[in-house]
């Protein structure tokens, strides 16, 4: 048979040239740097604090989580950016920095009342960090909180706040919001952001209350009492534990709520609370045993409830935001929607009418005959 010597040349050639990065490959020497994912190598970060510095720049703090017999301890970083923040913590400690596994991201106040929406996006875009990221504005000393709880060996204190917010999620008793929730509610044209708000001190971190948000900067708050309120009108069925009024010397208890609220034609917003539970606490001068004195309190209590949610409603009105998304309920198969611009010109002067209805099925404490 006739020799090819040319198509033997070319077969080896080929073969030269596949065994090249067949060698790179086994001996490792990529052009490529090789992400470290050794559990000995790298740290997981559950929590993150993000401030303004005096210099303007940005100030992070971060708890290393203990490894084998290795104490916690904070690590600080001073940046522009805040990409830039990683790069400096991992100069700090010897194992790299992972945020695969933030679960938390507090906010200081002065920060937060700053446009959050670039610092918000870069952890959207992160595609490590899950969208469930909590996010919380806190007042007060924070690394001082901090500080003080690894000084009192309380190891697990970034595990423990995050268990702390899961479970409040679950349970709907105060605000918590996450990344996804922030950020839908941002680009809503009816609804605005919300985020729970802490105080910190040098030994606990209390819960104060809801903190508002309209364009991405903190605009308000929601402290006390009315945050109670705020929560009843900002889901359909609620139960509250407890619901004191200091004002009437009555504290309501296992409080059961059905809120429903609507946008008429005429432009008018009517909510509708109904609720059943029980007084806990009597403090007064009415003798409850008497049908006629326990129903003139509890109509009593129900002008109390419909002022102050009234009000509340106001306050949102005045600061030109909707957290409560109420321009939801203009949206219908048999009605023109508001556009975005017309609902946010329309809603701050819109009338709000609110009717509480109660129903106590125990009268708690009773006045005692002498």
């Amino acid at each position: 048979m006739p020799c090819n010597p040319g198509g033997e040349k070319v077969k080896k050639r080929s073969n030269s040239l596949m065994i090249v990065p067949m060698l790179l490959m086994l001996s490792g020497c990529g052009s490529w740097p090789v992400k470290s994912s050794i559990i000995e190598e790298i740290s997981p970060t559950i929590l993150l604090y993000v401030d303004r510095g005096a210099d303007k720049h940005l100030e992070q703090a971060t708890l290393i989580p203990p490894l084998r017999e290795e104490k916690k301890r904070m690590i600080t970083a001073n940046v522009r950016l805040m990409k830039e923040g990683r790069i400096q913590l991992n100069q700090k400690y010897y194992r790299e920095m992972k945020s695969g596994q933030l679960r938390m991201l507090f906010i200081s106040k002065s920060l937060a009342q700053e446009d959050l929406l670039p610092i918000v996006n870069t952890m959207m875009l992160d595609p490590e960090i899950s969208d469930r990221l909590y996010l919380i504005v806190v007042e007060g000393d924070f690394l001082a909180y901090l500080n003080q709880q690894v000084e009192k060996q309380q190891e697990m204190i970034d595990f423990y706040l995050y268990k702390m917010l899961a479970h409040y999620e679950r349970q709907g008793e105060i605000t918590v919001t996450n990344l996804h929730r922030f950020m839908e509610a941002y680009f809503s044209p009816y609804a605005d952001p919300q985020m729970p708000l802490f105080t910190a001190n040098g030994t606990d971190l209390i819960y104060e209350g809801t903190a508002l948000f309209r364009d991405g900067k903190m605009v308000g708050e929601i402290t006390a009492l009315d945050d109670t309120l705020f929560q009843i009108l900002n889901r359909p069925t609620r139960f509250q534990k407890s619901l004191p009024l200091p004002e009437r010397g009555v504290t309501l208890g296992s409080l059961h709520t059905e809120t429903k609220v609507t946008v008429q034609p005429t432009g008018d917003v009517k909510i509708y609370i109904e609720g059943t539970g029980r007084v806990e606490e009597y403090q007064g001068e009415r003798d409850l045993s008497q049908p006629e004195a326990a129903q003139q309190l509890t109509r009593e209590l129900e002008a109390v409830l419909e002022q102050k949610a009234a009000l509340l409603v106001k306050k949102l009105q005045q600061l030109r935001i909707d957290p409560l998304r109420i321009g939801e309920r203009t949206l219908g198969p048999f009605s023109q929607p508001y556009t975005e611009e017309a609902w946010k010109a329309a809603w701050p002067t819109m009338p709000v009418h609110v009717d509480v209805h109660l129903q106590l099925e125990s009268l708690g404490l009773l006045k005692m005959k002498r």
